[in-house]
């Protein structure tokens, strides 16, 4: 069986010489042509629903499979937001534990306490020191190296589909798909 590439291949080619006959009959088709094109036409179409009905089979398929892989992806989800919100839990729990435990410690001045297996210490924390910015400062008064812009793509979008033009922007063309019905 050919691939859809050939069989398209083969449409061109009968385009490309009906084109020459038409040409070189004034127009006109002759008998023996359409005959001849009738029988290619019929045979290119033949293999044509042929494969169609091929690629129909293994999309069927591969839809069968994706729905069964997303009906599963979407139970893994829940056990999953279920394991989460647990964690989510848990980790609050110990938040609330060492909370208690620095407001006791702070409260007695302890900084080191040994408790069975393990050792306690207050201690300050690493990493980089948190930044505090004033809410009400005005950013326009700020040096240019401390701010940020960014294009507000929803403003553009909703200017441009209400018929207004940017010579720095445009909508973009949608793409096109096969829908099986």
């Amino acid at each position: 069986m050919s691939t859809l590439y050939e069989i398209a291949g083969d449409a061109l080619a009968l385009d490309a010489l009906l084109d020459e006959h038409l040409s070189a009959n004034d127009g006109e088709i002759t008998p023996e042509f359409e005959a001849t094109a009738n029988a290619w036409i019929l045979e290119n179409e033949a293999e044509f629903v042929a494969k169609a009905e091929g690629y129909l089979a293994v999309m069927r398929e591969n839809e069968s499979q994706a729905s069964l892989l997303e009906a599963r992806a979407k139970a893994f989800k829940a056990m999953a937001a279920d394991e989460d919100k647990l964690a989510k839990s848990r980790a609050s729990k110990v938040d609330a534990l060492k909370g208690r435990l620095k407001w006791y410690f702070k409260l007695r001045g302890i900084e080191e306490l040994k408790a069975g297996p393990y050792k306690l210490k207050l201690q300050g924390n690493g990493g980089v020191q948190p930044l505090e910015i004033d809410p009400n400062i005005v950013p326009e008064l700020l040096p240019f190296e401390f701010l940020t812009y960014t294009v507000n793509s929803a403003a553009v979008r909703a200017h441009l589909e209400a018929g207004g033009e940017l010579n720095w922007a445009r909508l973009g063309e949608r793409g096109q798909s096969i829908r099986i019905k």
